[in-house]
């Protein structure tokens, strides 16, 4: 939800543009600001998923959609890590240790045995 709130305060104007999408923009243009509604998005979908693979909450009810999401979301998490090291954003470099917490974290969610519940 970190990540969402911020995303949030960024098409509401807020001039943190610089720890996001490349660094080059302070305060998001229109088109940026697509993107990042476009992330919330993602983040809630990507919530959902967790949430039900884990048996935390069966948002997503189909056992085979949730399992291979995580996966997917697993493989996104890691290019992420990748995306925000190579950035031209000094700033936005500072992601890539917490992307890669929260996707060993999600790895670890996603080899797990199946929930049968």
């Amino acid at each position: 939800m970190v990540y969402a709130t911020f995303q949030l305060c960024l098409i509401l104007g807020a001039p943190w543009g610089h720890f996001t999408w490349g660094g080059a923009h302070e305060v998001l243009p229109a088109s940026l600001r697509i993107g990042s509604a476009v992330s919330i998005l993602v983040y809630l979908i990507s919530m959902a998923l967790i949430l039900s693979r884990a048996g935390v909450k069966k948002i997503i009810r189909n056992k085979k959609i949730a399992y291979f999401g995580t996966w997917i979301l697993t493989i996104y998490l890691f290019l992420g890590v990748l995306m925000n090291v190579v950035s031209r954003s000094h700033l936005e470099r500072y992601n890539a240790p917490f992307i890669l917490l929260l996707a060993i974290l999600l790895l670890i969610v996603a080899k797990s045995k199946r929930i049968e519940s």
